[in-house]
């Protein structure tokens, strides 16, 4: 009868400590979503304005238009693509379309190379510390290269 009365507090602590760690890992969980989800959906933006771009005929890689038109084309798709996701940041400016490794406005390229990038501010707990994990912004900076076949 004893160890049933000397237990009795037991469950008590026991709850104590798992709503604790659950109140700590639950914002932790929030934030790190949040941005799995932003940097999800610029990456499938990027894939896809790279391949939207190298899919292009040969005139727009025209050394007048192309340094014009391939990256407006681009970073249209990818703007548009965070629009439509509702992402907070969107990548306006940001984005940058390289035709082996520079401009795109000497002819066709073998490689091309999008890259963007988003300056993700958390909104849920600002730039403060939950718990001692450091919640703020995050830099995200997806790219994508496609190469063509000899």
């Amino acid at each position: 009868m004893k160890t049933l009365h000397a237990q009795r507090g037991v469950v008590a602590v026991e709850a104590a400590l798992l709503i604790a760690a659950t109140l700590f890992l639950l914002p932790v969980l929030l934030y790190v979503s949040q941005v799995v989800y932003h940097a999800i959906v610029l990456d499938k933006a990027v894939y896809a304005a790279a391949r939207i771009v190298a899919a292009l005929p040969d005139a727009a890689y025209a050394p007048t238009a192309a340094s014009e038109t391939l990256p407006a084309l681009g970073s249209g798709y990818i703007n548009e693509a965070a629009d439509e996701a509702g992402l907070q940041g969107t990548p306006a400016g940001r984005s940058t379309i390289n035709c082996d490794g520079r401009t795109c406005q000497h002819g066709l390229p073998v490689m091309m190379t999008v890259n963007t990038s988003v300056h993700y501010a958390d909104t849920v707990f600002g730039s403060s510390n939950v718990e001692g994990v450091p919640m703020g912004s995050v830099e995200i900076t997806p790219g994508y290269l496609v190469t063509y076949a000899p």
